[in-house]
C-alpha cells in the first residue's frame, strides 16, 4: 500500500520528483521548505494541502509516511535520522551529506529500524543500460573485467548561488557528479575502491557564471583514479565544455569492451570491427503529461541519465510498496539492486578520500569510518568512568 509523502525541497528536481510520485499513484501530503513562501507556491502549483518551514510541522503529520529528501546535504542526515525514530520511510538525494560522520548517523537510523525503507536515489542503478551492462559483465562477454573509463561532459549555466556553489555545504563537480559514478561502478563491479587518487580544481574566478557578490568555492573539474583490486577507474568530470551534456561509461575487458554512451549501450569485441548495439533507451514525452514537462525542464539542465534513472527508481519503489497491503510494509526483492545508506557512507568515503587527495598530491587509502570517533582521543575509557564515578 502507498503511504502518503512529504517531500523536504522545492527546487527544480523536487518538481520532478513530486509529478513522477502523482504518477505512481502516491499522494502528495506535505512539502517543507526553509523559506515558507517558497513553499507555498510549491504546495499551490502541485495542490499539496500541506506546506511548511518547521521540520516538525512535516514529520509529525499522520498523513506523511515516507519522507523524500531533497535539501541541502547538511540537512539531510539530522531529518533522516528523526524521520527513521518516529517510523517514516526514508527516500534520500545525493550527495548524502558533507562528511562521513553525517552520513554514518543515517546508516545507524537505518540500522535500527530494519523493517523501514531507507534508499539513496542514485538512478542510475535502475537504468537498463547499466542493468544490462551487469549481466554482460557477469556472464563474461568480454572476459575479464579490467578497468572501467568515465567521462562526464556537461556546460555550466549561469544562475544564482546555492549550495551547489560551496564546496564545504556539499557542491561541487565530484560530489553532485561523482556520487553517483562511483556508486554504479559498485554496482558494475561488485567491488569497492581500496585506494584512490585525485585532482579536484575551481577554475572559475570569484563568482564565476553565478550572479551574485558571493565567490564559488566548489570544484568545477575534477578528474580521479580508484584502485578495486583487480580492476582499475579513471574518471574525468568536466563542465567547462560548450556543448551538450554527455554521458560515457566504459568497461574494458580481456576479450572487448561495453560501452554506455548516455542512456545506449554498445558492445564491442576485439574480432569485431564496429560496435554493436545492445540497447537503445526511448523516452516517450508527451506534451500534455505534467511529468513529461518537468522531465524536459530537467533534460535541458543537463540530467538526461540521472534523470531518467530516478523515475524508474520512483517507480520501482512504488511497486515495492504496493506489493505489500500493510501501509508500513514493502518488498525489498523488488528494489534488491537499491542504493542503501551503507553504499552512501562508501561513495561517501571516497569523495573525501579524493579531497585529501588532491591536497596531499598523494595516493590515499579508502578507510569506511564504523564508529563515531572519539569526542576526546586523549582520555582512556578508564578515565572517564573514574571522572564520572566522582560524581556520584
Amino acid at each position: 500500500m502507498l503511504p502518503g509523502v512529504g517531500i523536504f525541497g522545492t527546487g527544480p528536481l523536487a518538481k520532478v520528483i513530486a509529478t513522477v510520485l502523482k504518477d505512481c499513484g502516491f499522494t502528495i501530503a506535505a512539502v517543507w521548505s526553509r523559506a515558507l513562501k517558497d513553499a507555498e507556491i510549491f504546495a499551490k502549483e502541485l495542490d499539496i494541502p500541506i506546506y511548511t518551514n518547521k521540520v516538525d510541522g512535516l514529520l509529525l503529520k499522520p498523513e506523511v509516511g515516507c519522507v523524500v529528501i531533497l535539501c541541502t546535504p547538511h540537512l539531510q542526515s539530522p531529518i533522516a535520522v528523526k524521520a527513521l525514530g518516529i517510523g517514516k520511510h526514508v527516500i534520500a538525494t545525493w550527495p548524502a551529506g558533507t562528511s562521513q560522520l553525517e552520513v554514518l548517523k543515517m546508516v545507524k537510523g537505518a540500522t535500527y529500524y530494519p523493517s523501514l525503507l531507507s534508499i539513496m536515489c542514485h538512478g542510475l542503478r535502475f537504468l537498463p543500460a547499466y542493468i544490462i551492462m551487469k549481466q554482460q559483465i557477469l556472464w563474461g562477454k568480454i572476459g575479464d573485467l579490467q578497468l572501467f573509463e568515465v567521462r562526464i561532459h556537461r556546460q555550466k549555466k549561469a544562475a544564482k548561488y546555492s549550495w551547489r556553489c560551496d564546496g564545504l555545504m556539499g557542491g561541487g563537480a565530484l560530489s553532485l557528479h561523482g556520487s553517483y559514478i562511483i556508486d554504479i561502478i559498485t554496482f558494475l563491479s561488485d567491488k569497492k575502491a581500496h585506494s584512490v587518487n585525485g585532482m579536484v580544481k575551481t577554475y572559475a574566478e570569484g563568482g564565476g557564471d553565478v550572479q551574485g557578490v558571493r565567490e564559488v568555492t566548489c570544484d568545477d573539474f575534477c578528474t580521479f583514479q580508484m584502485e578495486l583490486g583487480s580492476v582499475s577507474v579513471s574518471c574525468t568530470i568536466n563542465t567547462h565544455v560548450d556543448s551538450e551534456h554527455s554521458h560515457e561509461v566504459i568497461a574494458v575487458g580481456s576479450k572487448g569492451k561495453l560501452v554506455v554512451k548516455d542512456l545506449d549501450l554498445y558492445i564491442k569485441l576485439k574480432e569485431e570491427a564496429d560496435e554493436r548495439l545492445l540497447h537503445k533507451e526511448t523516452i516517450d514525452v508527451d506534451s500534455n503529461s505534467k511529468t513529461s514537462s518537468s522531465m524536459t525542464d530537467a533534460l535541458e539542465v543537463g540530467r538526461v541519465p540521472f534523470t531518467i534513472g530516478l523515475e524508474k527508481t520512483l517507480k520501482a519503489i512504488a511497486n515495492a510498496f504496493k506489493a505489500v497491503e500493510d501501509v508500513h510494509g514493502w518488498s525489498s526483492d523488488l528494489i534488491a539492486d537499491r542504493s542503501t545508506f551503507n553504499d552512501a557512507l562508501y561513495v561517501q568515503t571516497v569523495i573525501d578520500c579524493i579531497k585529501i587527495s588532491s591536497k596531499t598530491k598523494q595516493w590515499v587509502s579508502v578507510n569506511v569510518l564504523e564508529e563515531e570517533p572519539d569526542p576526546n582521543p586523549h582520555l582512556s575509557s578508564a578515565v572517564r568512568r573514574n571522572a564520572l564515578n566522582s560524581f556520584y
